[in-house]
């Protein structure tokens, strides 16, 4: 199977608790690219 790349644009509370880590949990997905205004949280 062909892996999905993929990005988030606003990775707030949202994003982190709920969305983001059921992403992480697919076999074939991988996060390429975050988006968020104050660069140091889009860092962690």
């Amino acid at each position: 199977m062909q892996k999905i790349s993929w990005g988030i644009i606003g990775c707030g509370d949202v994003a982190e608790v709920k969305s983001g880590p059921a992403f992480q949990k697919c076999e074939y997905s991988e996060l390429v690219c975050v988006m968020r205004r104050n660069s140091v949280k889009a860092k962690k």
